[in-house]
């Protein structure tokens, strides 16, 4: 019976894992290799990989894509590419010293993640975590005792502090440099026709194969939102553009969502749009509790938080701890339909400003803000790791 649940997959998976390691270790090089998911280039992590092969080109930093993927395309201009899943994959990750992801194990080929935990200590390189979100709760998956992560790069100064007390890192484990994608923000062409709405996931509803979605909260709320009468005048009214952009892990919902509103445009695949262009481009984000309010307001733009379903999300998500959008957001917060169409309304009398109290309270948050961030992870890595 036991033969039987080993997959010539795994077998072929097993081989080309060993054979590298045995390669690897009579040629261990001070390798970085940087990966995002398998298919995108498009956050941290490719920022990252672009600032380290324009300004440090003789560093032998590697990018882990599939060659298939549409981002592909861009990122390989930079040269030092390399096949997610493929041969030099497997050779690379053994050889290589420092693993920079934005995902625990995230440079780790997909069926190779078992194994690669059981032998970090043989090949005793790094990993790296440059999250996709500003960790400004407590999300049990990243902690300590958790992951084997050597570096932990934070965002703002309140989420270090976060980090350090909460999550189980020492000091020596946690950086606070800014990140990479924060670089180019400040060179951005703000649309003033364009509302991005951009709802973060729910793990309780993704994750629960019981749960019929149309009944959930979440889905009743957005689509309410998204045909409501007074949103629609407003947007025709005003000849502004709203993109309704799904998180990654409720993409498989995007479907049941429908609008008979010209001016509201539903992403139903997320290949339509680059997301951090997107976000560059707004005049105004409307979230829940997603972290891209952040960089947004990072960008000294406004936020709206619809929050209709806070103490479930709470509960069963996301625990809080210093940062609550009443006390410490960046824009006002709405939970019923009218207030966020209210708030939108304001926003336009306001040409789409930021107004002072919200961008004191981003300037709290964000205490290094500049265009440094990139330099700082580099030299982080190499004073605390290389």
């Amino acid at each position: 019976m036991k033969m039987k649940s080993i997959s010539l997959k795994k077998v072929i998976m097993s081989l080309k894992y060993l054979l590298a390691l045995v390669v690897a270790k009579k040629d261990k090089r001070d390798i970085w290799l940087i990966s995002e998911r398998p298919t995108q280039a498009r956050d941290n992590g490719y920022c990252f990989f672009k600032y380290m092969r324009c300004q440090y080109p003789k560093k032998e930093v590697y990018y882990l894509i599939d060659k298939k993927a549409d981002d592909y395309n861009k990122i390989k201009q930079y040269g030092n590419v390399i096949q997610f899943d493929s041969w030099k994959h497997y050779l690379y990750y053994c050889k290589s010293k420092i693993h920079i992801s934005a995902h625990v194990n995230g440079c780790c080929p997909n069926d190779a993640i078992g194994i690669s935990r059981r032998t970090k200590r043989i090949l005793n390189f790094k990993d790296v975590f440059i999250p996709h979100g500003v960790s400004y709760g407590i999300s049990e998956f990243c902690l300590k005792k958790y992951t084997d992560i050597n570096l932990y790069i934070c965002s703002g100064k309140p989420e270090y502090e976060n980090i350090i007390e909460n999550y189980g890192y020492s000091e020596d484990e946690v950086a606070y440099t800014g990140f990479p994608r924060l670089d180019n923000w400040k060179d951005k062409k703000v649309d003033y026709k364009l509302i991005v709405l951009m709802p973060t996931w729910r793990a309780y509803i993704a994750q629960n194969s019981s749960v019929y979605f149309m009944d959930t909260q979440y889905f009743i709320h957005y689509q309410e939102l998204l045909n409501d009468d007074e949103l629609s005048d407003f947007l025709e009214n005003n000849d502004i553009k709203l993109i309704f952009y799904l998180h990654n892990e409720m993409r498989k919902y995007v479907n049941y969502f429908k609008t008979n509103n010209k001016n509201i445009q539903i992403a139903y695949d997320d290949r339509e749009y680059d997301i951090q262009n997107l976000l560059k481009t707004a005049a105004l984000l409307i979230t829940d509790y997603s972290s891209v309010h952040f960089d947004f307001a990072y960008m000294n733009k406004p936020v709206i938080y619809y929050q209709f379903d806070q103490k479930e999300f709470y509960q069963k998500q996301y625990e809080n701890s210093f940062f609550s959008a009443e006390r410490n957001g960046f824009g006002p917060v709405a939970y019923e339909k009218k207030e966020v169409v209210d708030e939108i309304k304001k926003s336009l009398k306001l040409n789409f400003q930021m107004e002072p109290q919200f961008y004191n309270k981003m300037r709290e948050f964000y205490r290094i803000y500049d265009d440094k961030n990139c330099e700082r992870v580099y030299q982080a890595i190499e004073e605390r790791l290389s």
